[in-house]
């Protein structure tokens, strides 16, 4: 484009929603310098000849800034409209002579029609108008003939007319919202009957129950075409497809729509069969023509991941085009297409993606910045208009021929279950009375679903309370797993049916008043319709069925009623012994409900697509028992071990083992996995994929594709089947599907759980739940006599009202706990973990108590044993005393003597004592002046001492260094040459002051810095002259300058010398002046002669 020599404009087509990020850049473009500037700071210039076209849907997000820059041309949808749509489509018409009929039709039925609708009506999702117009236009293609005929006869107006209609009705009606509140479908038909006469519709039902019959044109049930429905006991029921009438008429939808590369999208809530009705459409499509590829989108679907899906099944045809292999054309199934999360500019760029290869026909190459040519690919696709972000982009949307389906009327549900029931039980050749309870059981499992639907309704706490055909399907698969072995009689049937409800919908119950509720529907629809087999046989308690209490004569496992809670406990009592012996020890308590949670997650686990949600608080079993349930089944569990660099990468790894494992291998695993592991949300990417459909997008190199159809390739032979690589892979992820079952543990507590199951649906609706309660009475008491019974020395009635007591104890916080939420609304949880705590700190507060009772009893054994020790040992000192007694008087008397002879001898002592006290005043007086004349000497000793030891700080701080320093002065301060000065009077030899105290006979004078160092270290300090004292005082101490702090600031060296100056002329009017310091020093040890002197007189 910069190489364009002409001045013709040329335009660069921005076409997407604006953000706030991108458009900024692109103001400078489009200012009047028209300058582009990079994030590298590169500016790029465009030239005069370029423009901006910005093609977008809103400008909720634009600056004034970039408003202000362009020209805004608003494109109503009425000033363009339907009709120039329509007329390019008539136009392009090979079979010419319908066109003048079109023309009418459209101008006659469409105006008025969309007008009533907008008006009157709401679709299940915001779709444009000319989006409803070309959908007719679409539908028209797959009825009309696709090219002129010579010599056929000219169009039918009659049959024409009839099938525009039809177009119509499908087109304005086929995506009319039906909720619990309005039925705006019933109210089209309605209206459609009483507006427009010319097209008859039978009374009876709906215009959509209706299509044209070419042979006769009239509009004929869509009953007609409904095919027959063959039930096969080996098929799985979660895998069945039961053609209805819904299913029907979408199908036929679906065959011309896909075949014309039309793209289709269905419409419903959860359950209502889309992706059942839309898979089983590409599975019916010729292989060697068709291919398609399934895509489950979630919240963290983007653009570069889509990609990357996109691509898989793409090969290279030439240069930069791509298609699927060989001459097919491929499909692109979308499922959960708005579950991409809207970032924060209201854009989802998954589907932007999608919608680029739409409108442009490729994607760019993120390396090589060229736009991808996709080649013979078309899209269908599904979503939940109450999901994720609810709706799509309407330049998304209008692309699609769009149908709701609705959840099926009772009437269509009992057809579908009755023909699976009813070939169940008659294929298996069961018996007359048992054959006939077809019916029975269909209709109680209707009545029932519907009381539950109607009554039981999700809130923000029970977000899981959504029920739909699939719990339906879960009820009647469960009774499809009888035999007539051993369901001889109604009422055994009976029990099976109240069995498989309560596990459907009871165990899904979130606390105890909803499961009240439900067991009265449960009772009241359970009267209704087995009150002639005997209400008390078919409410017995305990209603428990498993597989593994029974199994036939071929040791094939049979889904049977357990015969008690005994003999239930004994059998798991004996498996969870065998699994100790080869496992990691669990010491579990099998209480009653610990058991029936057994139950459950065998009788989930057992079904060939069967996967669990545990939901429950900390400590209440879930893994622990999901592990023994595994075991009865005689599956592996796997669990990752979660580490501080555990990524999503060693994630896929773990996933792809499993694979192999399940798939290539036939061994089935219980993949293991609760909340806490999900050390990264993306983790529930692929969870979410593995259970929808099986095929974790991402996962799978091309090498892991071809060596898992490799492993397969003879059991896909073996079936009958080409053994062609869809083929493969398809029975692949079948077998990976029924070998591999996914067990998850959640915890409901905090808003995670219900974050996760809104982003991921498949956590929820392809899992069955089994909601573990807080553990009841019973459940307590069990526990804590468990783990009390190894408690020593403890009667047994004590242990019992122990185990009462904590049980109690347990409960009465727990119901203060629900008292606080009522009051506060805060939340203190009492879950088992804390029970189980609880426990412990009693066993190991009781050790420790007894512990400290024990050694207080050994240390008042060992104390009494001492006190013994000590009075036989003084029974033994007083028959010494006894005897020494003896000898004690004996000297006593002799003492007495002695006393007597010394009082003799005293009077001559205490003459010569009186003799000598003048000796002892004279020594006293000797004594105290001493002792003032050392104390005297010792405070002159200790200044004396100070003052020299400063002076050899001062010199201490010196150094070669700072005395070449000060020496190299050249004309130093004049501070600095008095120091020196007074060093040379200082040390004068003999008393001789010099008379040149100039800094050159200073410099002089220090000479070797070493030598002069060591002159003043060995300084005779007891022997200076008293003249050059007096001279250094008089000529510098006095100056006031002449200080230490005040010379660092001229040089460091010469403080030093200043410091050693100062203190040799103290120390010298310290004790020169008197008597020098040896002369101190030996009057010091004269006095301290004469004190002992005098002290020895004392004594």
């Amino acid at each position: 484009m910069a190489n364009n020599t002409s001045n013709k404009h040329q335009w660069i087509v921005l076409d997407g929603d604006i953000d706030a990020e991108w458009i900024e850049s692109m103001n400078t473009v489009m200012d009047d310098n028209k300058m582009l500037t990079l994030a590298s700071n590169e500016r790029i210039p465009l030239t005069p000849t370029m423009r901006l076209l910005l093609e977008i849907n809103h400008m909720n997000h634009c600056s004034p800034a970039t408003v202000s820059r362009g020209g805004v041309i608003f494109v109503n949808a009425d000033d363009v409209g339907w009709k120039p749509v329509v007329d390019s489509w008539i136009e392009k018409l090979e079979a010419g002579e319908f066109r003048p009929l079109l023309t009418t039709l459209f101008s006659r039925y469409v105006d008025p029609c969309l007008e009533h609708c907008r008006r009157n009506f709401k679709t299940v999702v915001p779709l444009p108008a000319v989006s409803q117009v070309m959908t007719i236009c679409k539908i028209l293609e797959g009825i009309l003939p696709k090219e002129s005929v010579r010599g056929a006869p000219p169009p039918d107006k009659k049959l024409l007319e009839y099938h525009f209609v039809f177009a119509c009705v499908w087109a304005f009606g086929g995506c009319m919202l039906v909720d619990k509140v309005t039925d705006y479908r019933t109210q089209f038909s309605k209206w459609w009957v009483s507006e427009w006469k010319n097209v008859a519709f039978p009374e009876k039902g709906l215009v959509f129950d209706y299509y044209v019959d070419e042979t006769q044109c009239l509009m004929v049930p869509w009953d007609d075409k409904v095919p027959k429905f063959s039930y096969s006991m080996d098929a799985n029921s979660s895998g069945m497809f039961v053609p209805t009438v819904e299913t029907s008429r979408l199908t036929y939808f679906l065959d011309s729509l896909v075949a014309n590369r039309h793209y289709v999208m269905f419409v419903g809530n959860t359950g209502t069969g889309k992706t059942a009705i839309m898979m089983n459409k590409l599975h019916s499509m010729d292989p060697e023509a068709v291919a398609y590829t399934t895509i489950n989108m979630n919240s963290f679907s983007d653009a570069p991941s889509l990609q990357v899906m996109m691509e898989q099944p793409l090969e290279k045809k030439s240069g930069v085009r791509y298609g699927p292999p060989g001459s097919r054309r491929l499909v692109y199934f979308i499922d959960d297409m708005n579950m991409p999360f809207v970032d924060k500019y209201d854009t989802q760029s998954a589907i932007e993606l999608a919608r680029q290869m739409v409108d442009y026909r490729g994607w760019y190459d993120k390396v090589k910045i060229l736009l991808k040519e996709i080649m013979n690919c078309q899209y269908a696709a599904c979503m939940n208009p109450t999901a994720g972000s609810f709706n799509i982009t309407p330049r998304m949307q209008r692309h699609f021929v769009t149908f709701a389906v609705q959840m099926p009327t009772p009437e269509i549900v009992r057809s579908i279950y009755f023909q699976i029931m009813d070939g169940h039980l008659t294929t298996g050749g069961f018996d007359g009375d048992v054959t006939k309870m077809s019916g029975k059981l269909v209709d109680a499992t209707i009545e029932l679903h519907r009381l539950v639907m109607n009554n039981f309704l999700p809130s923000a706490v029970k977000f899981h309370y959504q029920f739909n055909l699939r719990e339906t399907s879960n009820i009647v698969g469960g009774m499809c797993r009888m035999v007539k072995d051993v369901y001889r009689q109604p009422a055994q049937v009976a029990r099976l049916w109240v069995h498989e409800c309560e596990r459907v919908f009871r165990d899904r119950m979130v606390n105890d008043t909803d499961m009240a509720k439900f067991d009265e529907f449960r009772a009241s629809v359970t009267k209704k319709y087995f009150e002639d087999l005997g209400l008390a046989a078919v409410e017995e308690r305990p209603l428990l069925f498993t597989s593994f209490m029974q199994a036939s004569a071929d040791d094939t496992p049979l889904y049977a009623q357990v015969p008690g809670y005994e003999a239930l406990k004994k059998a798991l009592e004996d498996k969870l012994n065998e699994y100790n012996e080869t496992n990691a020890v669990m010491d579990l308590v099998l209480f009653q409900q610990a058991m029936e949670h057994v139950t459950r997650i065998s009788r989930i686990i057992d079904l060939p697509r069967g996967n669990a949600m545990l939901v429950g608080v900390g400590g209440s079993g879930k893994q622990s028992l999901a592990r023994l349930a595994a075991y009865i089944s005689g599956y592996d569990v796997f669990q990752i071990a979660v580490s501080s660099t555990y990524g999503v990468a060693d994630f896929k790894e773990n996933l792809l083992s499993l694979y192999t494992k399940a798939g290539a291998k036939g061994q089935p695993v219980v993949f293991l996995m609760t909340d806490n592991q999900i050390v990264k949300e993306q983790f529930l990417v692929f969870i979410n994929d593995l259970l929808s459909t099986g095929i974790v997008a991402d996962l799978f190199t091309q090498e892991d594709k071809d060596t898992f159809v490799n492993a397969v390739r003879n059991e896909v032979k073996a079936t009958g089947q080409l053994d062609t690589a869809e083929n493969c892979w398809d029975f692949f992820i079948n077998k990976v599907r029924r070998y591999l079952h996914v067990v998850l543990c959640f915890s409901p507590v905090g808003d995670k759980f219900r974050i996760r199951a809104r982003q991921f649906p498949a956590l929820v609706n392809c899992t069955q739940l089994d909601w573990f309660h807080g553990w009841p009475a019973e459940a307590l008491l069990s526990v804590a006599q468990r783990f009390l019974a190894d408690v020593p020395n403890v009667a047994m009635d004590l242990r019992g009202r122990m185990a009462h007591y904590m049980a109690q104890a347990h409960q009465y916080v727990s119901e203060a706990s629900q008292q606080y939420i009522e009051s506060f609304r805060r939340y203190n949880y009492t879950t088992p973990k804390s029970y189980l705590e609880l426990i412990a700190l009693y066993k190991t507060l009781l050790a420790q108590k007894r512990a400290e009772l024990q050694a207080a009893k050994e240390r008042l054994q060992n104390g009494v044993e001492k006190i013994a020790q000590a009075s036989a040992q003084v029974a033994d000192l007083q028959q010494n005393l006894r005897e020494e007694q003896i000898v004690v008087e004996e000297k006593k008397a002799q003492t007495d003597a002695l006393i007597h002879s010394i009082g003799k001898e005293k009077a001559v002592v205490d003459e010569a004592v009186e003799s000598s006290r003048e000796d002892e005043e004279a020594a006293s007086k000797l004594q105290n002046e001493v002792q003032a004349f050392q104390e005297e000497c010792t405070r002159d000793l200790a200044a004396a001492e100070h003052v020299i030891a400063d002076a050899e700080a001062a010199l201490n701080s010196l150094d070669k260094g700072s005395l070449g320093e000060l020496k190299s002065f050249g004309s130093p301060a004049v501070e600095v040459v008095q120091v020196v000065a007074a060093c040379m009077t200082l040390t004068a030899s003999g008393g001789k002051i010099p008379k040149d105290l100039t800094w050159a006979a200073g410099k002089k004078y220090m000479g070797n810095v070493d030598a002069f160092l060591k002159s003043l270290l060995n300084f005779d300090k007891d022997n200076v002259p008293e003249n050059c004292v007096a001279a250094v005082e008089k000529e510098y101490i006095s100056n006031p300058n002449f200080n230490v702090e005040f010379i660092k600031n001229k040089s460091s060296a010469a403080a030093g010398l200043c410091g050693w100056v100062v203190n040799i002329c103290k120390y010298f009017r310290i004790y020169q002046v008197g008597i020098t310091l040896l002369s101190w020093r030996g009057q010091q040890l004269n006095a301290q002669q004469q004190l002992a002197y005098a002290s020895a007189l004392q004594v």
